[in-house]
C-alpha cells in the first residue's frame, strides 16, 4: 500500500486507511514466503503416503521420508 504513509503523524494509519477505503489488515497483509510454499509441497506428499498406505502413523510416515 504506497498510498499509507505511515511516518505522516497528522492522520494515524487507521484514518489513512478508513479514507483510502481499505482496512489495515489489508495495509499489514505479507504475501505468503517460499517456506509456506514447501510446506504446502510437504503437506500433498504426507497426504499421498497417507491415501497409499491409510494404516501408516505418523513414524512411519516420517521414517518413509527419511529414507527417500
Amino acid at each position: 500500500m504506497d498510498q499509507v504513509e505511515p511516518a505522516y503523524k497528522v492522520l494515524s494509519i487507521s484514518m489513512q486507511c478508513k479514507l483510502l477505503g481499505i482496512s489495515r489488515s489489508q495495509y499489514y497483509y505479507e504475501p505468503c514466503s517460499q517456506q509456506d510454499e514447501k510446506d504446502f509441497n510437504l503437506l500433498v506428499k504426507i497426504k499421498e503416503v497417507q491415501i497409499e498406505h491409510p494404516y501408516y502413523g505418523y513414524r512411519r510416515i516420517w521414517k518413509n521420508f527419511c529414507v527417500d
